[in-house]
């Protein structure tokens, strides 16, 4: 129907269409699958990494319809001047932040939620 945005599904091929994230040697691997009672049985040491590298991170949502991101980057900014920089990426669904120190990262936490553009934003571990 004309004038209802439509939604592509995500393609992990555009992960790497995008030089700018290409260029942070992303790569994937393989690992075998190994189910119980249906449910996949994640090995320990991939849970590790996986927490090894999202520790630094903060992840945001907001519970009703997300805010575009260039939106949401510049009231954060202005919000969060006092402190140093920050990273911040999404997907479709979530914000992702990284802060230059533990203290820094903790003050936004200490924050908690937050209104933005008449929707409620969280951000958590």
């Amino acid at each position: 129907m004309p004038g209802i945005p439509t939604t592509q599904p995500f393609s992990w091929s555009l992960l790497f269409s995008n030089p700018r994230v290409a260029s942070q040697e992303t790569r994937l691997e393989q690992f075998e699958i190994n189910e119980v009672d249906g449910i996949s049985d994640v090995p320990l040491d991939l849970i590790m990494r996986g927490e090894t590298v999202w520790r630094d991170y903060l992840v945001g949502f907001f519970l009703k319809q997300r805010l575009a991101f260039p939106y949401v980057k510049s009231v954060l900014q202005q919000k969060w001047k006092t402190r140093g920089s920050f990273e911040m990426s999404a997907d479709q669904e979530l914000f992702y932040f990284k802060f230059v120190s533990d203290e820094e990262q903790q003050a936004v936490l200490d924050e908690g939620p937050m209104f933005m553009g008449g929707r409620y934003l969280v951000i958590g571990p």
